[in-house]
């Protein structure tokens, strides 16, 4: 692992249109990109790479870039693989146990923008079977600056009445799936698990004007999502999420009987009752200002992995996120509200 000595090095597997951001990132975080890889099936049809990673060894197929490196960090962009048999549609996801083979062979770190396993079904199966270590996901909202500040605050604001999050981002920053994974990290953190999950996903119109319908990995999913999330007790969440917005942004607004706290990835506003300000903070980092917005957050929390000085993340229940992704997912396709609790009894059942 790096030291201070050492300048930490990465291979990252990315889609094209993911490489300027984690080039960044690696950048803000001191970390040196020696391999770059590209599924094939996307490699074929031409990229550029940015100057800055001409130096980088350039692969097409993941176990032979793992293979041919020995960095301190693995970072996956994407979680898909070729698919010769499929001419129009050229990437799926990788299998979790597949890709999770292919990661053994190495002793870096994993990070990653979307989670592996990719559902509750394996995460409960795969981990305890084969492979003890599995990617830790990147960036997460609440492990930022600000959201931790105010989860310091919400320790004497009380219980939260009502959250609203709202996240977008462009198709460079690691897809829908990442954002509604991020989202419900969130959701967990400040009231816990829902009851009940209704959304709805708009998706790409195809040409003959059929839209496509959402699917059921989040590894595929893009688009726009929009959830009312449901609780027995008394208090509400919802969410606005998408990947084609362009600029990243990432913010949350939380109600309760105490006032409102509103915070992004530049800072918190606390407010009370009556609307004056309790406390408030803004980011006085300005060396990161021009920086795109995805970059700095990823770049800011490898810096922080990477620290052995620094706050250790927050451990979670990824699989209870994980239902609640799903909930959302099943319930953009069923028309109906899911319950994330009846799928996890599912995936444990099976």
């Amino acid at each position: 692992m790096a030291t201070s000595n050492h300048r930490a090095s990465a291979l990252v597997w990315v889609h094209p249109a993911q490489m300027r951001t984690i080039a960044q990132a690696c950048e803000i975080a001191g970390v040196e990109i020696v391999a770059l890889g590209v599924p094939a099936a996307l490699g074929r049809s031409g990229f550029e790479v940015p100057e800055s990673l001409s130096e980088a060894q350039q692969h097409n197929d993941l176990p032979r870039a793992l293979s041919g490196a020995d960095p301190d960090l693995v970072i996956l962009g994407t979680t898909s693989r070729p698919d010769p048999a499929s001419g129009s549609d050229p990437l799926l996801p990788y299998d979790d146990d597949a890709l999770l083979n292919h990661l053994e062979s190495t002793s870096a770190r994993i990070v990653s923008l979307l989670p592996v396993p990719g559902t509750s079904a394996n995460f409960s199966v795969i981990p305890t079977r084969r492979h003890p270590k599995l990617p830790m996901v990147l960036p997460l909202f609440c492990e930022g600056d600000a959201a931790r500040t105010a989860a310091d605050l919400l320790e004497t604001f009380g219980s939260v009445r009502t959250l609203g999050i709202s996240f977008r981002c462009g198709s460079g920053h690691g897809g829908l799936g990442a954002r509604l994974f991020d989202a419900m990290h969130a959701v967990h953190a400040f009231i816990g698990q829902p009851d009940q999950v209704d959304a709805s996903v708009v998706t790409h119109v195809a040409s003959s004007g059929v839209r496509r319908a959402p699917p059921e990995t989040l590894g595929l999913l893009e688009g726009d999502l929009t959830a009312n999330l449901r609780y027995a007790g008394g208090c509400a969440a919802s969410l606005a999420l998408s990947d084609r917005a362009g600029r990243w942004f990432r913010g949350a607004t939380i109600l309760g009987e105490r006032g409102c706290i509103r915070l992004d990835e530049s800072g918190f506003e606390h407010f009370d009752e009556s609307g004056e300000t309790v406390d408030s903070s803004r980011d006085a980092d300005a060396s990161e200002r021009e920086v795109d917005g995805a970059a700095r957050a990823l770049g800011r929390e490898l810096k922080r992995l990477l620290d052995p000085q620094a706050a250790k993340h927050t451990p979670f229940d990824s699989a209870a996120v994980l239902a609640s992704c799903e909930a959302a997912l099943l319930s953009a396709r069923t028309g109906q509200p899911e319950s994330p609790a009846t799928l996890q009894r599912v995936a444990r059942a099976g």
